[in-house]
């Protein structure tokens, strides 16, 4: 059951619309999570290379009207997600997580800087996207995985209406952005599955790209998950960011999950 208590209702349904097309009886061409190679937005005109061949390709355009309401033709949400269902896509993703504590933490943190622009990296299935989507309405996201499956969810959420979205496929140790691009960049529960010296590359990377601040969690004890190859501590994760380039940093301890705030 998705609803607007359960679930961030309005972005699900942008998500049908940009893979499915608009309104009743659009239902093939996946654009979205099933669709063919390139789907994901730009393709190849942006590529930028990067590591592993995973910088840059523009994956997210900002079509679609602005609001997050419904389609051109008068669809309500409910109905747009109704069809998704009926149409087999995967909206389990957009589930409430903005009472998690650690997202609280990121939330207040934004708040605090007011950023017009946010890149977040290795965003995953939106856990952090999506709450903060809802709860900053004046904030332009860009949306990065290397993955260009998940890049391409966040392109048809773009697409279908959420023009503030936008998504790039792009590795988080070289990152397809100029220095100083963004306000903000965001790297949340994500340096932790980098192998090797992947989180201090990316740590550089992201205080390249930010002109204010880098935020960045981590959890902060073992646990099952075996994409978690590092493991950190406060004083790790401060040093990580102190040798990356930040003047100075906060540390703030969550249920099971360390948040950073990096200043330029």
């Amino acid at each position: 059951m998705i609803t607007a208590e359960s679930h961030y209702l309005p972005l699900a349904a942008a998500y049908v619309r940009g893979a499915l097309g608009e309104g009743a009886g659009a239902g093939g061409g996946a654009a979205g999570e099933r669709g063919g190679a390139g789907s994901a937005g730009g393709g190849a005109a942006g590529e930028r290379g990067g590591a592993g061949g995973a910088g840059g390709g523009a994956a997210g355009e900002r079509g679609g009207a602005g609001g997050a309401g419904g389609g051109a033709a008068g669809e309500s949400d409910e109905a747009a997600v109704a069809r998704g269902l009926a149409a087999g896509l995967e909206l389990h993703r957009f589930k409430r997580s903005a009472q998690l504590p650690r997202v609280r933490a990121v939330l207040g943190a934004l708040r605090g800087f007011a950023p017009d622009r946010l890149i977040d990296l290795g965003s995953g299935r939106g856990v952090f996207v999506w709450p903060l989507l809802e709860a900053l309405p004046d904030l332009a996201i860009t949306a990065t995985d290397v993955l260009e499956r998940r890049a391409r969810v966040f392109a048809c959420v773009g697409r279908g209406g959420i023009d503030r979205l936008t998504a790039v496929r792009a590795d988080a140790t070289a990152l397809p952005f100029a220095d100083g691009s963004a306000a903000c960049v965001t790297a949340l529960e994500m340096i932790e599955h980098l192998p090797g010296d992947g989180p201090a590359r990316a740590a550089r990377e992201a205080l390249r790209v930010a002109r204010t601040a880098v935020i960045a969690t981590v959890p902060s004890h073992e646990d099952d998950n075996p994409e978690h190859v590092h493991l950190f501590d406060g004083p790790r994760l401060e040093a990580l960011l102190r040798a990356a380039g930040a003047r100075r940093v906060r540390i703030e301890h969550v249920l099971n999950h360390i948040v950073a705030v990096a200043l330029r």
